[in-house]
């Protein structure tokens, strides 16, 4: 209820969808942390909890409609952790890109973008991006402000979006 009211108070039209089924066996990761990126914190509720889906051209204009045009029609937001006692309610919000190109790779320094199967990419604390999908995550951990975060990740990650496209 809490995501809704924020939606609605930014005239952003949206709907419940059920969320994707999870994965029967979740993929191990050689980064430790890596395992909330890839959705293995579910609970076996998840799956009648709605999500909510909003279309990327009412939910990203303003300073960041330009990047706008890159993503996918539909921006899925889910609560996630709703069931934990000792932890706080996240949000998740996820931006599939229509243009994914592999990440270049560094000669045999290391780092970003090296390794063989290395699709994770994490920028910062709280965006995500999967090389292999396209798809950009965000995560909030302020239910209340979840809107507004993502809205300002957004726009920081929509500059590198438009440049990457022109480049």
């Amino acid at each position: 209820m809490l995501i809704e009211l924020q939606l609605k108070a930014r005239s952003i039209p949206y709907t419940h969808v059920l969320p994707k089924v999870p994965e029967l066996a979740p993929r191990r990761s050689s980064n430790e942390g890596e395992a909330e990126v890839q959705f293995n914190m579910r609970s076996p509720l998840a799956q009648f909890v709605p999500n909510l889906c909003v279309q990327a051209s009412d939910m990203l204009a303003g300073p960041a409609a330009a990047a706008a045009e890159a993503a996918m029609p539909n921006i899925r937001i889910e609560p996630i952790k709703w069931w934990t006692v000792d932890k706080p309610c996240q949000v998740h919000t996820s931006v599939m890109l229509k243009y994914v190109q592999p990440p270049l790779r560094r000669s045999e320094e290391g780092g970003a973008g090296s390794g063989e199967g290395k699709t994770i990419m994490r920028p910062s604390e709280k965006i995500v991006y999967d090389t292999a999908t396209g798809v950009i995550s965000f995560w909030s951990g302020e239910v209340t402000e979840c809107v507004g975060e993502f809205l300002a990740e957004w726009e920081r990650v929509s500059k590198v979006v438009v440049i990457a496209r022109q480049g």
